[in-house]
């Protein structure tokens, strides 16, 4: 899954944002499997529940939620099998799961048997989606096209929206091998129409989490608490109830004064500190907040910060960057100016820093230009008598003149065998003959039309009434 929040660099490549959480990607993708995704803006009709063999009606009514989302199940697992990386070995995806009732069995080393379904899935969405997105590098460099590198790059952002349509519109539509009804083992279904058979059969109750609980899928830091506050991806928060834990032990072996402070990436306005003695929540709000004037995101805050710096400020200026961030969202809010002209250009990637040098598949293949493909000429006859005209060799026809070394060879010629009557004519098949056999070389046969000017293949016959032989005519077949 590619989740949208990455990290903003500054001038001189400067990290912004400080270290990534990355086990919240982990519970990123455990919370969207809990909610319904809301359909957007632009999407296919297909990718809505209404349109799709969810039991839209059943669900809307148990669960308001569903109205307006997209055609993906919600679904609570019961167990999660994970392999040994470091976002699933974290305390946040542990505390999640445990807060959850999930169960989380780890994967045995370099044994894919016990994930095998997750690693046929990567192969699936690789060839169903990844390699029909604009701009697919491939596996490796040796099967990436030709000018990628040149074309146009998608952001996160949109990469992530792209994926969650296909989702909706193809993942969750198409019969997949795995899924059979027991009772009809040779009938395939698709992941909707599987989830609303077992909806039919169990029911569903929806278990929408409280903000309590959505509170502890958020990533966390912990940190002390001073007089100024706390300090979180370069935003100070503090209020009054956030003081009571100023310089205050936390009663855990190894922390110290450390609080968990847990935050959201997609609405920094607050952050909350966990008070694990009485099971509480304190909240503080961003010190200069009142600069701000409608809701923003961790990415709106990196991309007034990379604005500052380049004007010659300083990062820990958080009055200035408040103050740009409200410009970036007047700005978003009044759209583009109608009087500018607008040149489009694409947005291009730097060049690849390759630690080895990788021999370039198409060096030396010159690009395809449509103006120099000719169409091929149409044959005197149909498709399906040049195939059952038969004749291994063809006799020669005595009136053909000879024909020069340097000439190159007629691809169908002799294939005219026909004899004329009564303005009918009718094609016969040589003696002993059982398939036609064409001169020239395959590559000749095909490719005549594209390389060399058009010309007609296929000669009358000069004779048509007398150049067949009695024993020809007597054995001939009329086609």
């Amino acid at each position: 899954m590619i989740v949208p929040k990455v990290p903003g660099r500054g001038p001189r490549g400067r990290r912004l944002g400080g270290r990534g959480t990355r086990s919240f990607d982990a519970v990123l993708m455990l919370a969207q499997a809990l909610a319904p995704m809301p359909g957007r803006p632009g999407w296919s009709l297909s990718a809505m529940a209404e349109r799709s063999e969810m039991p839209y009606a059943d669900l809307v009514a148990c669960d308001p939620r569903m109205a307006g989302a997209a055609a993906r199940p919600v679904i609570r697992p019961r167990m999660i099998v994970v392999d040994h990386g470091k976002i699933f070995n974290s305390e946040h995806f542990d505390d999640v799961c445990r807060m959850l009732g999930i169960n989380v069995r780890p994967a045995r080393t370099r044994t894919a048997t016990d994930k095998a379904v997750i690693e046929s899935t990567f192969g699936a969405v690789k060839k169903r989606f990844s390699q029909y997105v604009a701009g697919y590098t491939g596996s490796d460099l040796a099967r990436r096209g030709k000018h990628v590198s040149e074309g146009p790059l998608w952001s996160l952002n949109e990469l992530q929206d792209l994926l969650d349509e296909w989702i909706a519109v193809d993942w969750q539509q198409t019969a997949h091998e795995g899924l059979r009804s027991p009772f009809l083992p040779g009938i395939t279904v698709s992941p909707n129409r599987m989830y609303a058979t077992l909806v039919a059969a169990e029911g569903h109750v929806p278990l929408p989490l409280t903000a309590r609980e959505n509170r502890r899928l958020l990533p966390f830091k912990r940190l002390k608490v001073t007089d100024k506050g706390v300090t979180v991806d370069n935003r100070t928060y503090n209020s009054e109830a956030l003081q009571e834990y100023r310089n205050r032990h936390s009663q855990i072996s190894g922390q110290g004064m450390r609080w968990q402070i847990r935050y959201s990436p997609y609405a920094p306005r607050f952050v909350w500190l966990y008070d694990h003695i009485t099971d509480d929540w304190v909240e503080a709000e961003f010190i200069h907040q009142r600069l701000i004037s409608d809701a923003w995101t961790q990415w709106t805050w990196e991309q007034a910060t990379l604005r500052v710096l380049e004007d010659g400020g300083r990062k820990d200026d958080q009055r200035r960057i408040a103050r740009e961030v409200s410009a970036l969202r007047e700005r978003a809010r009044r759209g583009p100016d109608p009087q500018a002209k607008r040149v489009p250009q694409l947005f291009t990637g730097p060049a690849l820093d390759l630690d080895a040098d990788v021999p370039d598949p198409y060096e030396g293949v010159p690009d395809p230009d449509p103006a120099t493909v000719v169409r091929a000429p149409s044959l005197a006859m149909d498709a399906e008598h040049v195939l059952a005209a038969g004749g291994t060799t063809p006799p020669p026809s005595p009136a053909a003149p000879e024909q020069s070394g340097t000439a190159a060879p007629t691809a169908l010629d002799g294939l005219d065998n026909s004899v004329q009557e009564d303005e009918q004519t009718y094609w016969v098949r040589p003696s002993g003959a059982d398939s036609l056999s064409l001169r020239g070389s395959a590559a000749d046969i095909f490719a005549f039309g594209y390389s060399q000017p058009a010309t007609q293949h296929i000669t009358d016959n000069p004779n048509p009434h007398g150049s067949a032989s009695d024993d020809d005519a007597a054995d001939g077949e009329a086609l």
